[in-house]
């Protein structure tokens, strides 16, 4: 049988063990893409129009010869650009034979003529007695090795899934952050089916290299931090935090013990913002109090953190917490605004570690430099968001 693999870019070394699995067993794979020679990670503004033009027009002709195409996905696996998934659209419209490994995710996965195998060794062994048309056989159906002719499959094969079924991972070569990855561990064998996993990590993100955790700003006070997280919360769908959230509640609780006692503020939050404004001695004693806590243990802070969620915290300060968050996965991001613009908007440079620590920390993703309009500072947002859903 001709078969067309489709799946994200990113797994093609992946999908090439299964290419070499069929082939081996005397199917035709028709899918070219699997020798295109760019990295499984690159972005595809990496490439230029006339041969991304080429690369779809070669698609179509491999679909268009296939008998067959298998799709490649998972619930919760981001779709990093939807190639496959239009390869599969065009295939159903042609009439191709659709089948899934993996998960159901859509309506169209869930029509009757769809085969679905919830692992890789359903699909082999469906492929093991399933061989294509004869040459020249004008008679209705598929012949199978066991020499009966099928309308299409037996019935033990359009398989309903299985809750929590193997997570398909793929040999990606670089880390989201453009770090060679390196092999770690021992590799994954699948048994008779002689498939490998291998395991790789990046130096920085560790096994967090598909794609970001989360994301995590620094930059002075009026950087402009909290516009660039809102904006980024905004197009990613991720909430905003701040180590700080938890530095104003108990600075408050401390500061105002009869007013916490008594909730006589319904936000504290809020109301620390608002004493910052009014107050200017409040800024200094924050500063000062978690300074302290520092000083008892320097994670006190981050490790207030729920790092089991994605969000995008608007406050990184000291390197110690950059590369904790760094070794979770997180994107670092470095906003820049000049002395002069800083000292417009009311806020002037302030001498303390809590401001100063991470002016000269090179490890940051991206940096944006915010001394122009918001317009200017929000496009930029919008191109780090580009890069986060790769």
């Amino acid at each position: 049988m001709k078969i067309y693999l489709a799946a994200k870019y990113c797994d093609k070394p992946y999908i090439r063990l299964v290419r070499d699995k069929l082939e081996a067993s005397g199917h035709i794979v028709t899918s070219r893409w699997l020798d295109e020679t760019e990295n499984p990670s690159i972005q595809i503004d990496e490439v230029d129009d006339a041969t991304l033009r080429g690369y779809a027009e070669q698609d179509l002709e491999d679909i268009d010869a296939t008998d067959c195409l298998i799709l490649f996905q998972q619930k919760g696996s981001p779709n990093l650009r939807g190639g496959a998934i239009v390869e599969r659209g065009i295939a159903t419209g042609k009439g191709k034979l659709i089948g899934i490994v993996g998960d159901r995710i859509n309506v169209f996965d869930f029509m009757e003529d769809v085969m679905v195998f919830d692992t890789l060794e359903a699909f082999f062994g469906w492929a093991a007695i399933n061989v294509c048309p004869v040459e020249g056989d004008t008679q209705d159906g598929w012949l199978c090795r066991d020499g009966e002719r099928r309308d299409y499959l037996p019935e033990e094969f359009n398989r309903p899934l299985v809750e929590g079924g193997p997570e398909i991972t793929s040999d990606t070569a670089k880390c989201w952050c453009g770090q060679e990855l390196t092999v770690v561990g021992e590799p994954d064998f699948g048994g008779d089916t002689e498939m490998v996993t291998m395991h790789y990590e990046c130096g920085v993100h560790g096994q967090h290299h598909m794609e970001p955790r989360g994301i995590a700003i620094s930059g002075k006070a009026r950087s402009g931090k909290n516009c660039i997280g809102e904006k980024l919360s905004e197009l990613l769908g991720w909430p905003t935090s701040a180590l700080a959230d938890d530095l104003k509640r108990e600075w408050f609780a401390a500061t105002f013990p009869v007013v916490y006692a008594t909730n006589d503020t319904d936000d504290v939050i809020e109301e620390v913002d608002r004493l910052k404004v009014e107050d200017p001695t409040v800024r200094p004693s924050l500063i000062e109090y978690g300074q302290w806590r520092r000083g008892q243990d320097q994670d006190y802070w981050i490790k207030k953190l729920n790092f089991d969620k994605k969000q995008i915290v608007t406050d990184l300060r000291f390197e110690n917490e950059a590369i904790l968050m760094a070794k979770k996965g997180f994107m670092l991001i470095r906003v820049e605004c000049s002395d002069e613009i800083l000292t417009k908007r009311g806020c002037p440079p302030i001498d303390d570690p809590s401001e100063k620590e991470l002016d000269k920390y090179e490890h940051f993703n991206h940096t944006i430099h915010n001394n122009g309009s918001e317009d200017e500072l929000l496009k930029q947002a919008e191109q780090i968001a580009c890069r986060v859903e790769r």
